[in-house]
């Protein structure tokens, strides 16, 4: 990839194209994700919003595992 932010345009772009709040801007959002090398091997790689801190991130992902549902959590999910 030429541009080191074109990964983060495109997914900021997909992620706001899908708000689950009406009239909302994305300002920040950190994906975590698993690939499989060609060796079987296992790994994971962290993409973060363009202009995000180490602690933003660090509040997205706790957030995340631990905070209350909102957003795309559908009701029968457990979101605690």
């Amino acid at each position: 990839m030429e541009n080191p932010h074109e990964a983060q345009a495109g997914v900021h772009a997909a992620i706001q194209a899908q708000s689950p709040f009406e009239d909302a801007e994305l300002t920040g959002w950190t994906v975590v994700a698993e690939w499989t090398t060609d060796a079987g091997e296992k790994k994971l790689a962290r993409l973060t919003s363009k202009d995000a801190s180490k602690w933003q991130v660090a509040g997205y992902l706790h957030e995340a595992l631990f905070g209350q549902g909102d957003g795309w959590s559908d009701e029968g999910e457990a979101a605690s």
